[in-house]
């Protein structure tokens, strides 16, 4: 093909050879052929010819050649007409012109020609050429076949070559495929789950897309989502295995967690606890309160140390827990927590960690959140605890032991929460943890409300504070807010103290139903310290400067009165005692030891009211005025345990015990006044019609009684102020008259001279007594003065002078009632014998009138 090619074009190449030449031999015929020396001459006349005459005609068409304006001179020639002049001499012209370039053209292009000769040499030589290339063409064909058929077989051996590269590579693939899914299947196996799913990942972007479009590529991706939904799986159950464990583990977690915050669990069994009453009685309460490390330690606290403190209400605000040890703080403990619990959060960190690689967390947190939910639920019902004591169970405080199991359970499931919280990333939200713990916390209120309203057991209380005050650290300590828990203890102080105030009154009934009435006798140096000492009571006999005080000692006051300050002191001891962890303990021990003051005053007036004789009342008196001094006692006493912080502290039971003691005053009153009339009915059945006078200075046997009384009732009334001793005295004579007069006047059907003698010796008796136990009682004698004046006029010989007014006005000015006085007239009757005219006289008198 290639020598075909070239032979059409040298044929070519041959026809312009040959115009070529047939062109230069024609120009040759022109211009005769030079020699070479004669080409500088013709160089010379060819390159500088001489130029022809010009015509018109030819001037013209110099001008149309030369100048720019061919329109113009066009024009002027078709004017002129001189058309085909014009046209001749163009044709002149051009024959001229051709002539000039031939003969530069010979002159010019002899070399040329010179090399057209050479190039027809170089032509036969080209053909030789040609030829000499057609053969080797040939020979190269034949060569090529062959070398075409090598490489035709070179390249099939490439391409088997590169088959068989390409199926190794492919198998090597496919066994680091199969490797990689016997490593998923052995990490699954062995619980490795993240591991497979990376093996899962570096399986889908590496190897198995190296064999994308083989069969066991499609057969491995159809299997990758049962290799997660396995894994998925897997993880799950042992989320839910954890589920069960954490449920059953709650109740040991937080049990726990309460001993790490140092409040005991090893709570005293209430019904076979110790009586503490003995050993409460043997404190030196004194001591206690004012020099023991308590005192001055009340938590004031803030909303930060969780105790009640004020909030800017003024209300109390709960508190917050001591800070108790929070797992987070110490990794020891935590771990301790929790495997001692054996609990252990790698199944839920699993999980999650599962489910935020396969794109699930959101699903996974759903599920954990409804599982937990449910639990709670569960949690926080009560079954088999407080929620079903009976009523006696919470009175005596035992269902305190059915309740902490609960809390304990509930204390754990939320620490658990915390920790969750803690180590994951909003796993579950605060705020659905904190809804939680407010259901909880209102659940758990309303349980210790109902155990602490109801409870009757005043050793209980203690156990139950502590409990609530070890819960709430507990759970303050894993920033849940404890301060709905804390309040309560506020219902519980004031629970403590009504039953405290209930028991002390109980124990002062005690006292006084064991008391003698007698007054107290001191005889040692110890019992005068316990009794009259320590209770800044006054002594007898005070010791002069520099000496002993004198022993034995007696007071006025009976052994109730220091009985009684040891009773309050013991009251404000043990209440401090279990208030010491709380704040705002000031207040309700004032109030308190009002309480109890006053109960202390209603026994009292009880025993007044029930009191059969005066020397109860008396000595009752006495002690009650003793008592109302206690009340600044125990008011000074507060003031120097609160360093004076409530201000200057006053007790309201001083007006409610300074109430008392009239009541007292007129039961001394009363039962003296019952006692002479016991003692004055004696004198009903004595004979108004005697047959003999009575001697001067004699009386009959009642008045002896009545003195006896009497003086017994002064000297025990001796020690009482000396107002109430005037009143108790005057009321006494008072109804000795009222008496004397009910006799007089009495129901009795006749008397004589010598009845009446008798009655005035006995009133002579009760009228000389009187002014000698009256005192600065000089009005006493008052009482007597109407007897007196009636009983004279029946001695007087002259009983007609009553009826002239101004003798009656003068001398019986007392005797008001004239019926009464008729009535009595009407009895006299005198049957003896009347010894002399003039006392026959008399009794005439007596009778007419």
């Amino acid at each position: 093909a290639v020598v075909s090619t070239q032979s059409t074009g040298d044929c070519d190449d041959a026809h312009n050879m040959n115009t070529i030449k047939l062109d230069v031999h024609k120009s040759s015929a022109v211009q005769p052929n030079n020699n070479s020396n004669n080409n500088a001459t013709l160089s010379k006349s060819v390159s500088k010819p001489t130029p022809p005459p010009l015509s018109t005609a030819d001037s013209v068409l110099t001008t149309l050649v030369e100048s720019e304006h061919l329109g113009p001179a066009l024009r002027s020639v078709f004017e002129g007409g001189k058309e085909n002049e014009t046209i001749d001499a163009l044709k002149g012209y051009a024959a001229r012109r051709v002539s000039e370039i031939e003969d530069i053209c010979g002159f010019h292009y002899q070399e040329f020609i010179h090399s057209v000769d050479e190039l027809l040499g170089v032509r036969s030589d080209a053909s030789l050429l040609r030829d000499n290339i057609r053969d080797l063409n040939d020979d190269l064909q034949d060569s090529g076949k062959q070398i075409l058929s090598k490489a035709e077989e070179l390249q099939s051996y490439h391409r088997l070559r590169r088959n068989i590269l390409l199926a190794q590579e492919t198998i090597q693939s496919c066994q680091r495929v199969t490797l990689l899914c016997q490593r998923v299947n052995e990490a699954i196996e062995q619980r490795e789950f993240y591991n497979a799913l990376r093996l899962i990942d570096q399986l889908i972007r590496g190897p198995l897309r190296r064999i994308q479009g083989f069969q066991l590529a499609r057969y491995i991706e159809a299997y990758v989502p049962i290799w997660k939904g396995r894994i998925r799986k897997l993880v799950t159950d042992e989320f839910n295995d954890w589920l069960v464990n954490v449920r059953a583990s709650n109740l040991k977690l937080g049990k726990l967690a309460m001993t790490q915050t140092k409040i005991s669990d090893e709570y005293v069994n209430i019904e076979n606890g110790v009586d503490e009453d003995e050993k409460d009685k043997a404190v030196d309460w004194d001591e206690f309160l004012f020099n023991t490390p308590w005192h001055g330690q009340q938590h004031k606290v803030d909303s930060s140390q969780n105790i009640p403190a004020k909030g800017s209400n003024g209300k109390e605000k709960s508190p917050p827990p001591k800070k108790a040890q929070k797992p987070t703080e110490s990794t020891d403990r935590q771990i301790n927590l929790f495997e001692e619990a054996k609990i252990d959060f790698t199944p839920v960190y699993r999980c999650l960690h599962i489910h935020e690689t396969l794109d699930l967390r959101e699903e996974f947190q759903n599920y954990y959140r409804d599982n937990r939910k449910l639990q709670a639920n569960l949690v926080l019902q009560p079954v088999g605890s407080g929620a079903s004591s009976s009523k006696t169970e919470i009175a005596n405080g035992t269902a305190l032991e059915s309740i902490k199991p609960y809390f304990f359970e509930i204390s754990g499931f939320f620490i658990v929460e915390e920790t969750v919280l803690e180590t994951t990333d909003n796993l579950i939200p605060r705020t659905i943890v904190e809804s939680l713990w407010e259901f909880a916390v209102t659940k758990l209120k309303s349980l210790l409300q109902e155990q602490f309203t109801y409870c009757s057991n005043l050793k209980a209380l203690p156990y139950v504070k502590e409990f609530i005050l070890g819960f709430a650290q507990t759970m303050g300590g894993y920033s849940y807010d404890s301060n709905p828990i804390l309040s309560l203890l506020e219902g519980i102080k004031d629970k403590y103290l009504e039953l405290n105030i209930e028991k002390f009154s109980k124990d002062f009934s005690k006292i006084l139903e064991q008391e003698n009435y007698a007054p107290l006798t001191v005889t040692t140096e110890e019992e005068l310290r316990l009794l009259i000492t320590s209770n800044k009571l006054p002594l007898a006999n005070p010791p002069k400067k520099g000496q002993s005080t004198d022993l034995p000692q007696s007071f006025e006051f009976s052994l109730l009165v220091p009985s009684t300050y040891s009773l309050v002191k013991r009251f404000i001891g043990t209440f401090c005692r279990f208030a010491s962890d709380l704040s705002d303990i000031d207040e309700p021990l004032r109030r308190g030891v009002d309480l109890l003051l006053k109960q202390v005053n209603q026994a009292i007036v009880h025993s007044i009211e029930s009191a059969r004789n005066i020397p109860q009342v008396a000595q009752t008196f006495i002690n009650l005025i003793h008592l109302t001094n206690s009340c600044d006692y125990f008011a000074d006493y507060l003031d120097r345990l609160n360093h004076g912080r409530s201000g200057r502290i006053k007790l309201s039971s001083k007006k409610a015990l300074e109430s008392t003691q009239p009541l007292g005053e007129r039961k001394m009153i009363d039962l003296a006044e019952r006692k002479i009339d016991d003692l004055m009915e004696t004198a009903l059945n004595s004979n108004w019609a005697p047959d003999y006078n009575p001697e001067p200075g004699t009386w009959r046997d009642y008045t002896m009684d009545v003195q006896m009384f009497l003086e017994t009732t002064f000297s025990l009334i001796s020690p009482l102020p000396l107002l109430v001793r005037e009143r108790v005295i005057s009321r006494s004579f008072k109804r000795i008259s009222e008496c004397m007069r009910s006799l007089l006047f009495g129901d009795f059907k006749k008397f004589n001279f010598a009845g009446i003698q008798h009655f005035n010796n006995d009133l002579k008796f009760f009228e000389s007594y009187c002014r000698t136990k009256g005192g600065s009682l000089s009005n006493m004698e008052a009482f007597f003065s109407e007897l007196r004046q009636l009983v004279d006029l029946l001695l007087s010989n002259n009983p007609e002078e009553y009826l002239d007014p101004k003798i009656r006005n003068r001398s019986y000015n007392l005797n008001k009632n004239n019926a009464e006085l008729v009535a009595l007239l009407a009895k006299y009757k005198e049957e003896r014998k009347t010894p002399t005219k003039e006392l026959k006289l008399r009794h005439k008198k007596v009778a007419d009138f």
